[in-house]
């Protein structure tokens, strides 16, 4: 007999799914972080974003850069960006001194 998914006694809420889901969600951007550029913040957020390298050239394995979505562009210390990629800032390693 095949199990209704409408019903709620084979199934945990609507709710308790999504939230299970976002769970899941944030889990597996822990194992790899990157994500794609679309879904990057479109404020002054600042990013790690990686850009690929040239098609042409099998040795530019493009490079990371800190970078903000500012006027309708990526932008970074070395000027405009173009990634594919991006991820949150990590948090700076802890210090010898235990702080």
């Amino acid at each position: 007999m095949k199990r209704n998914p409408m019903n709620d006694d084979d199934y945990t809420s609507n709710d308790a799914q999504i939230a299970d889901l976002k769970a899941e969600v944030e889990r597996l951007r822990d194992l790899n972080p990157w994500q794609p550029i679309e879904t990057a913040p479109r404020d002054d957020t600042e990013v790690f974003v990686f850009e690929p390298g040239l098609k042409n050239d099998p040795d530019d394995k493009g490079f990371c850069d800190f970078a903000s979505w500012v006027d309708g562009d990526w932008k970074s210390e070395r000027g405009f960006s173009r990634p594919s990629h991006w991820m949150p800032v990590p948090e700076l390693p802890p210090t010898g001194d235990g702080q």
